[in-house]
């Protein structure tokens, strides 16, 4: 009998989280849509309001610490209906969203540090977009929880694009999020405040800036099967947007 060494199992699951996000953004057509320089103001800001809870990196995983040897590594994708039927569209966006849904997919990792500390970073991909999403986040879990105790974690996240010569990005955003494991599954919910810029340069006249502060709620429930986890979630903002989630890790 051969014994294959334990560690495959793990490496082959990285290549199952890295192989679904690659499809997640090779799917779509490549820059198939792009934000419009001549979009009026109004329908600017009205893209602006539904882009930045999408552009939200929901924390999609319980409140408790991954601890000073703990990691996690992540594959996701989530995505908004109905967006490229709204009336603005056809004056803010040149070409169109995906089956008229506004995704975005990211690829992430987090590791835990001592006191109760996580770090995080993800790149996103707006699919079919001509722009990206860069986001980093630090966690603390207030109460770390237990197997009779719920875990508090209070979260700050920062979010900026990259890649598009005329339209800006950035965002600054706090949570505090609950939950609290019950055998192999792990719900939580949340909230979280957002504060978001957009600017985007025009053909003529000046750049177009738009900022926001929104409240967004989110909850979901983590299937830890060991390898991969599943994280099934939904985040409320200006509109729903649902989510899934593929990780390993300790």
């Amino acid at each position: 009998m051969i014994h294959r060494p334990a560690c495959r199992r793990p490496a082959a699951a990285v290549g199952l989280i890295l192989t679904l996000a690659a499809a997640l953004v090779v799917a779509a057509p490549a820059h198939a849509w792009e934000i419009r320089q001549d979009a009026p103001a109004a329908d600017f800001a009205r893209f602006h309001d539904a882009f930045a809870p999408a552009a939200f990196p929901a924390p999609r995983h319980g409140a408790g610490p991954l601890g000073w040897i703990g990691f996690e590594i992540f594959a996701e994708a989530s995505a908004i209906d109905g967006v490229g039927n709204e009336a603005f569209a056809d004056t803010t966006i040149r070409g169109s969203l995906p089956a008229d849904a506004l995704t975005i997919a990211r690829v992430g990792a987090r590791k835990g540090l001592p006191g109760g500390f996580d770090i995080g970073a993800s790149y996103g991909e707006v699919v079919s977009a001509d722009f990206n999403l860069l986001s980093a986040d630090v966690k603390w879990s207030i109460l770390e929880g237990g197997p009779l105790k719920p875990a508090l974690a209070l979260r700050v996240s920062g979010t900026r694009s990259s890649g598009s010569d005329v339209y800006d990005f950035q965002q600054t955003a706090v949570d505090l999020s609950f939950s609290k494991g019950f055998a192999n599954l792990t719900p939580y919910v949340g909230v979280g405040l957002l504060r978001s810029e957009s600017r985007l340069d025009r053909i003529a006249g000046d750049p177009l800036k738009v900022d926001s502060t929104d409240q967004i709620l989110f909850a979901g429930v983590t299937i830890n099967l060991l390898v991969p986890r599943i994280t099934l979630a939904v985040e409320q903002g200006d509109q729903l947007q649902a989510a899934v989630r593929l990780s390993i890790g300790l």
